[in-house]
Order: structure tokens, then sequence, then C-alpha cells
């Protein structure tokens, strides 16, 4: 369901056929749906979430460990 509209919204590249004829994706973490975590994150932060609610909304263990990966 998510690499459909990625590749509608233009995220993702459309999918390629495999050698069997299967409809394969390309995504990488700066391109699947990884890439719309960080983009909440951002969004969340910008719009006034501290940090510490962040990790908690993101599910990390440690308000530094979020830090780290934005």
């Amino acid at each position: 369901m998510w690499k459909p509209a990625l590749a509608a919204a233009g995220v993702i590249p459309p999918p390629d056929k495999d050698a069997r004829g299967r409809r394969r994706s390309k995504t990488d973490r700066t391109t699947g749906v990884h890439a719309l975590r960080h983009y909440f994150a951002t969004i969340t932060l910008a719009d006034g979430v501290n940090i510490k609610e962040l990790s908690e909304y993101l599910g990390h263990h440690d308000p530094g460990f979020t830090l780290g990966l934005l």
C-alpha cells in the first residue's frame, strides 16, 4: 500500500518488473517510509513539540538518540 502511494506522489520512481513479471519498487532509507518518519520528526519539532515528547512518539529510548538521527 505504501510504495504505490509514494510512487504516485513522486517520492520514489514507478516500479519496474523483475524477471518473473513482479512489480518491484526501488526504495532506500532516503526515499521510503523511513524518510517519511524523519519528515514527521522534523515537522513535529518545528511545530514546537519538545524532543522528549518526540522521542516517546517515535518509540526511542533516549532523546539523545532521537537528536542524533535528525
